[in-house]
């Protein structure tokens, strides 16, 4: 699909991914890809352990994305975008890790690294997925063997909770150092804020965001579930006061 400018409230029901380039929030139709992102996919792979990653996918009916050679599939037709802040291209098909779940550290293994295979690079995670057992797989996979420079992380905090809303500085704080730490890295690539409360001025989130980008926790950060409007209230604030800006959503 073709960039094109984002002209209303994007929403996870969309499927719709905003990437920046130059400096302008854009929109990217999702490209859902079955092996990746499906949890029957996930279930059959799970229950199915006696097999190889490339036995599993082989004894399955391949996706027109995947062409086979003698080997066994592969995909080469990975396309990647641009986000402000990260140094190097992002694949627009984005890993998920809900299924990253406690005990499920083989499932996450393979799941990575099949993805990364077919040339993928960003693996999506939050504070609040999987109780803190996606951030925790993910780390697994760092610890035995995984290299960071292999993959982008997009941890997404302050996701409201049963006590209330919860963005504000000391909760978004809280959720990037729980995550930094479960993980074992000292950074994420994309902080994007789960949730938005319009009651809390854009100061307090972009300072907050700024402040830890200035120490290299952040490289690039976003909104999810925000307004257009809001987010350009906060780009507003971060322009006039030399501040790191939205660059995704």
């Amino acid at each position: 699909q073709e960039l094109k400018p984002a002209s209303r409230h994007v929403s996870r029901s969309d499927r719709r991914v905003p990437f920046s380039e130059r400096g302008h929030l854009l929109q990217v139709r999702w490209m859902h890809v079955p092996y990746l992102h499906d949890m029957t996919f996930q279930n059959q792979l799970m229950n199915s352990r006696k097999k190889s990653v490339p036995e599993f996918l082989s004894s399955r009916q391949r996706s027109p994305l995947w062409l086979s050679d003698q080997s066994h599939a592969t995909m080469r037709l990975m396309r990647y975008g641009h986000v402000a802040g990260i140094d190097r291209p992002v694949a627009r098909i984005v890993l998920g890790s809900t299924s990253f779940a406690q005990g499920r550290a083989d499932l996450a293994k393979d799941l990575i690294e099949t993805y990364l295979a077919a040339g993928g690079n960003i693996v999506d995670t939050a504070a609040i997925y999987g109780g803190g057992w996606s951030d925790r797989n993910i780390g697994e996979w760092l610890r035995t063997g995984g290299r960071r420079e292999d993959i982008l992380i997009l941890s997404k905090g302050a996701h409201h909770d049963s006590r209330g809303d919860r963005v504000s500085a000391t909760e978004i704080s809280y959720d990037l150092g729980l995550s930094l730490e479960r993980m074992g890295t000292d950074h994420v690539d994309l902080y994007v804020l789960h949730r938005d409360d319009p009651n809390v001025h854009v100061s307090e989130v972009m300072n907050t965001l700024h402040h830890h980008h200035a120490r290299g926790r952040i490289r690039a950060i976003g909104g999810s579930n925000w307004s257009i409007p809001r987010i350009e209230e906060a780009n507003g604030y971060a322009r006039q006061h030399d501040l790191v800006q939205f660059s995704a959503s």
